[in-house]
């Protein structure tokens, strides 16, 4: 497994691929001891550095560079129907726990899109930020809540 990282202002991300699988994208943190496996190929490169942009809101949305495909080895059931629904969601949108169970075929399983949206491999792709609590509240978020307030904010033009 190699990684290649991207930068933004709470710290360094992360990127985990294997060829042209994309294994896991870590929402950025502070970090120490990064290691880096030398130059990331292009493509890896250039997804890197569309992360860097997207989180300085210089751009809000992320694709996907040709020739990488997102791995979904051991993701399956209702946590990859949840994980489909979420990736529908527009940028600068948001819809409640309740509403993804509901478009994913599981009315009353929020809870269960929590668990789904704590384990997401992929943020960005699977936007786990455009989802929130029932009451229109935040929720949970793995980068904090205040990254979850600014990518909202930034897709939603108030960067």
């Amino acid at each position: 497994m190699n990684e290649a990282w991207y930068k933004a202002p709470e710290g360094l991300g992360l990127v985990r691929y294997e060829g042209d699988r994309i294994l896991e994208i870590e929402l950025p943190r502070v970090r120490k001891n990064m290691r880096s496996n030398g130059a990331a190929p292009p493509a890896v490169a250039e997804l890197t550095t569309e992360l860097t942009a997207y989180f300085a809101g210089a751009n809000n949305r992320v694709r996907l560079p040709k020739g990488l495909r997102l791995d979904w080895q051991g993701v399956n059931g209702f946590t990859k129907r949840v994980y489909d629904v979420v990736a529908q969601i527009p940028s600068g949108d948001t819809w409640s726990y309740g509403e993804v169970a509901a478009a994913a075929g599981k009315p009353g399983a929020a809870r269960a899109v929590g668990r789904a949206m704590a384990t997401n491999p992929f943020p960005i792709f699977v936007p786990c930020h455009r989802v929130v609590r029932s009451d229109g509240s935040l929720g949970g978020f793995g980068g904090g809540l205040a990254m979850k307030e600014r990518m909202l904010g930034f897709e939603r033009g108030r960067a």
